[in-house]
């Protein structure tokens, strides 16, 4: 399964430099933005787990980053694995599945907001990438499969 999402993360097409220049000069704003919209929900703590607040906002500074190496230089072996070390720390510390559904269509959403069209249509088939894929992400990263 896990070379399945190699493959099909081949496919994804890398921003351009001018996108990846516009996200990272907001990048502050959209994890700000990103974070506040979760916090937001009042059943944060249902798919995060109890006192796992700081994680979260945590979780989308690093993922932006994260996101901003992946665009300057993807390698489509490195996303997945980094996925999937990701979704196995967070799991262990008690975050579900529902979490990665909510907070990429919070990212998909604040990104539509407050970027360019051209930037978002460039960025968006990452995040949708990883909506696509939690299921096999959490398949992957189940107790008994790790």
């Amino acid at each position: 399964m896990k070379d399945l999402l190699i493959e099909s993360a081949r496919t994804l097409t890398p921003p351009s430099g001018e996108t990846i220049q516009i996200f990272e000069n907001r990048v502050g704003q959209l994890i700000s933005l990103a974070s506040r919209h979760l916090e937001e929900r009042g059943d944060m703590d249902s798919f995060i787990g109890p006192g796992n607040a700081e994680m979260a906002w945590d979780n989308n500074g690093n993922f932006a980053r994260f996101m901003i190496s992946m665009f300057k230089a993807y390698q489509a072996d490195v996303f997945v694995e980094t996925i999937l070390w990701v979704f196995q720390t967070y799991r262990s510390h008690g975050f579900k599945p529902r979490y990665w559904e909510v907070n990429l269509g919070i990212w998909l959403t604040v990104m539509a907001a407050e970027l360019p069209e051209t930037a978002y249509q460039e960025l968006r088939p990452f995040y949708t990438f990883i909506s696509d894929h939690v299921s096999q992400f959490t398949r992957l990263t189940d107790k008994d499969t790790v």
